[in-house]
């Protein structure tokens, strides 16, 4: 697997060839996140859920900084996975994912 960009430059996503180049980087986000926020969206029937972001940085080779978010919903009584990813670029971060309440900041 490797991890490329997609068009817009914002996300990457994993493909089958080198292994996923940022895989263990979003398993440690989901388990040792910088934040997690709190917001609610209305899904396809109509309904309000409740959606996490979890959010970290890291500092990968020639000093490049990326950000691993996963986001979960919650559905019936247990929380579900949406979409996880990494991201390079941290005005999208700032705009897309640091949206709702800051439930929670990891203490540095």
């Amino acid at each position: 697997m490797i991890a490329k960009p997609r068009p817009k430059g914002r996300k990457l996503y994993i493909t089958d060839r080198d292994g996923g180049r940022y895989a263990r980087l979003l398993a440690h986000t989901i388990k040792h996140p910088d934040e997690i926020w709190m917001d609610y969206e209305r899904n396809w029937w109509g309904r309000t859920i409740p959606l996490r972001r979890y959010l970290a940085r890291w500092m990968v080779a020639d000093d490049e900084i990326v950000y691993g978010v996963a986001v979960f919903e919650f559905i019936g009584d247990a929380w579900q996975g949406v979409e996880t990813f990494a991201s390079l670029d941290p005005d999208y971060v700032e705009n897309q994912i640091r949206v709702g309440e800051r439930v929670y900041v990891r203490e540095e």
